[in-house]
């Protein structure tokens, strides 16, 4: 893992114009997701909500604690915690291509 000072990088940014783009695009990209989530959350039920961040964000919902997905879907925590377990086979079933062959370890 590369470390980097935030003055340092702000100055990359400041004097290498591909890095500078890169880094605008990464932010308009960040930008572009919250606006859709909160936007488009705002008339869907919760089951919808779901479906949406598991297509568009997969890992997301396996990675966080209930209080941190709760907030960010505006889910109350309790249906989180009902639909948690479910989720890693919904992400299995949704993602792995077809052909693809599981092996447990």
């Amino acid at each position: 893992m590369l470390v980097i000072s935030r003055t340092d990088f702000y100055h990359l940014v400041a004097t290498l114009p591909e890095f500078a783009v890169r880094y605008r695009e990464i932010l308009e990209l960040g930008f572009i997701m919250t606006q859709k989530r909160i936007y488009g959350f705002q008339g869907f039920d919760a089951l919808e909500k779901v479906k949406w961040i598991i297509t568009n964000q997969p890992h997301f919902l396996l990675r966080v604690s209930n209080k941190m997905a709760a907030s960010y879907s505006e889910i109350p925590p309790s249906t989180i915690s009902k639909i948690k377990p479910t989720l890693n086979q919904l992400a299995y079933c949704i993602f792995v291509p077809v052909g693809f062959k599981y092996n447990e370890v």
